[in-house]
């Protein structure tokens, strides 16, 4: 054990010798910001600007490892200039990176897609070194991640059951005063008093009909019905809807249904007033398209990772991301990775590297509810239609395919392009 220990610090010294002997942190990316009162400090080497539910803990997780890569300690932090100067950012979360030293520090923030181009021509004016992550994930299990993130995370009940006065929430429009009793007693022993739980949902759903919660996903994104209910179903969440609170509006009217259909390319690109929902499912791809068009160049400072291809591509994802980052990968913990296991953020970050029981009650729960197996997601055929789409753009624009069940289908060659008309012949003398 003693030996493994002087061969990793012996690993961590020669690493950092070979970092300043051949001047890598000259070269590592950073905007130099002369800070008031701290001096000299690098702005972030990498954004991560998309995609919720799709792995950017475990991107964090898994970079974090290396002894020269920092981020700060907000999970998530608005990095968009509009908002947050960067003199600002780099004074407020600047995790102590210097021009001078072997470090470099990423920042995240999976919610960024919905600022579209505008904030990559804001990165490149404010942060003219800085690279951008995208982590992607299959479109066919995506709206589930978050169906089972906030059905485990965001459940609550409308009102409290040992008060006598109703009890509101964020969302205005669910949780009726006018609604009726419990028909049972609230579940989670551990649980605050107006917090529910999943089981409580499908103890009541049902009445109608509903055999699982897998079953309940399926009647609430039921695309392939174009989001149009049976007269059951609108019954069923309206009555979900007075007693239930959750995250994403999961059982309001089918129009929260409508507006989670996959677009078109050109429908997604439409230029849209501020308050219309422009929902990027189907559609990364042209989120990461809107970046390259302002000017970001994939493999030089952008990178596109799949979540599901940890496992299989870790080591060569971390010999792209730390070569657009401009530091050796050298020195890098990889018993500490544990094979790149799947880590979600509904079991909380690392929870194959920071295991604790809360991690494991909830894991041993999503298995109790059927909720752990993604191969089980009900399929739509909307969904693999989108799925198949993106496979094909992927594979155009970065040069191979994601591991997704979609990518299977052979992707249809791309018409060529129009012939050039001959010119006119020239007149005879």
């Amino acid at each position: 054990r003693n030996s493994l220990a002087m061969l990793r610090v012996g690993s961590l010294y020669l690493a950092f010798w070979l970092v300043h002997a051949r001047g890598v942190a000259a070269g590592k990316r950073c905007d130099v910001f002369n800070v008031p009162g701290k001096g000299p400090m690098c702005g972030p080497a990498a954004f991560v600007p998309a995609f919720g539910k799709c792995g950017t803990n475990a991107f964090k997780a898994y970079t974090e490892l290396h002894p020269h890569v920092k981020w700060p300690h907000q999970s998530e932090v608005n990095f968009d200039p509009a908002d947050t100067p960067a003199m600002d950012l780099v004074r407020l979360h600047n995790p102590g990176v210097r021009p001078d030293d072997a470090h470099v520090w990423m920042v995240k923030h999976p919610s960024m897609e919905a600022r579209g181009p505008g904030l990559a021509a804001r990165l490149l004016q404010h942060y003219p070194s800085a690279a951008v992550f995208f982590v992607t994930c299959d479109p066919e299990t995506l709206l589930f991640r978050w169906y089972r993130h906030y059905m485990e995370r965001t459940l609550f009940y409308c009102f409290r059951t040992t008060a006598t006065d109703t009890h509101y929430y964020h969302y205005p429009e669910p949780c009726d005063t006018l609604s009726p009793a419990l028909p049972f007693e609230p579940s989670g022993p551990h649980a605050p008093e107006d917090a529910a739980t999943p089981r409580d949902v499908l103890r009541m759903a049902k009445g109608w009909g509903v055999r699982s919660l897998l079953d309940l996903y399926a009647r609430i994104y039921n695309f392939d019905a174009g989001c149009k209910r049976p007269a059951a179903d609108v019954e069923m969440f309206r009555s979900l809807w007075s007693i239930f609170n959750v995250g994403m509006d999961l059982f309001g009217p089918a129009k929260r249904c409508e507006e989670w259909l996959p677009k078109s390319p050109a429908e997604w690109n439409r230029p849209r007033t501020q308050d219309e929902k422009n929902n990027s499912l189907g559609n990364h791809d042209q989120v990461v398209a809107g970046y390259v068009r302002e000017g970001f160049e994939v493999s030089r400072n952008l990178e596109v990772f799949f979540m599901e291809a940890w496992q299989e591509e870790g080591v060569h994802y971390l010999e792209r991301i730390h070569r657009v980052l401009g530091i050796p990968l050298l020195g890098y913990p990889w018993v500490q990775a544990h094979g790149f296991t799947p880590i979600y953020s509904i079991t909380s970050v690392g929870n194959t590297i920071q295991n604790n029981q809360e991690v494991a009650g909830v894991a041993e729960e999503l298995q109790q509810l059927a909720l752990d197996d993604l191969t089980k997601v009900p399929r739509s055929e909307v969904l693999f239609r989108a799925a198949h789409r993106e496979c094909c753009a992927w594979k155009q624009m970065i040069g191979h395919l994601p591991p997704w069940r979609a990518c299977q289908s052979p992707c249809m060659p791309s018409p060529p392009p129009p012939a050039t008309p001959a010119p006119p012949p020239s007149p005879s003398p």
